[in-house]
């Protein structure tokens, strides 16, 4: 699968156009979303970027395991020779075109996990101590 790389500044138009590119490109096209709604503004980006995409599409929320979410698009067979797909709508977790949206806050979601010591997992709608002091300054 020929892999296509979009860069682009916060807000640039980067998700419209995938969105754009993978309608031209046709098939059965998975988004992986790995947003989190952590306020209001991201809610309705969310709710914006949701209502762009054709609602045959399938979406997959994947905040952190990036890997599981693309094995499931893609289905990745392991020795019984039968597609893992588990995405809902995914057809034998089999697509044409993969839209990861977005890398950057997929690594900000990593980093936020690492933060609690001794957790391996820390929800990425949770704010560190203080986040809200700062915000606000």
């Amino acid at each position: 699968m020929p892999v296509t790389l979009l860069l682009g500044g916060a807000r640039s138009g980067k998700s419209s156009f995938a969105v754009e590119y993978a309608t031209r490109l046709g098939g059965r096209v998975a988004v992986i979303a790995t947003a989190p709604p952590v306020d209001d503004d991201m809610a309705r980006r969310i709710a914006r970027h949701r209502a762009e995409r054709p609602s045959e599409w399938v979406t997959i929320e994947e905040p952190v395991d990036l890997l599981a979410a693309l094995d499931s698009a893609v289905g990745d067979d392991d020795a019984d020779g039968v597609a893992d797909g588990v995405a809902d709508g995914v057809a034998d977790g089999v697509v044409d075109v993969v839209i990861i949206d977005c890398l950057t806050l997929w690594t900000s979601n990593l980093m936020w996990q690492g933060l609690a010591d001794g957790q391996s997992s820390r929800p990425p709608s949770v704010s560190p101590p203080g986040a809200d002091r700062i915000a606000h300054e």
